[in-house]
């Protein structure tokens, strides 16, 4: 894949969770540590703005979270 197209990919997954951010929950899994994931959206700031919307308020309604 291009870095082109994992810039758009990355673009539209930020668009995704930024639209979703206090609306609504996004449950998300991954095998990938927070550290790998500027490697794998190709670029590491945006990486840390779409990380930074879905930690910002874990386990808003009540349930235990893991925040690490």
């Amino acid at each position: 894949m291009d870095t082109a197209s994992i810039a758009t990919r990355a673009t539209i997954f930020f668009q995704l969770v930024s639209a979703r951010y206090e609306r609504g929950s996004i449950i998300l899994t991954s095998n990938k540590s927070y550290g790998d994931w500027g490697t794998i959206f190709g670029d590491p700031i945006i990486a840390t703005a779409i990380l930074d919307r879905l930690l910002h308020h874990p386990g808003a309604n009540g349930t235990a979270t893991f925040r690490p």
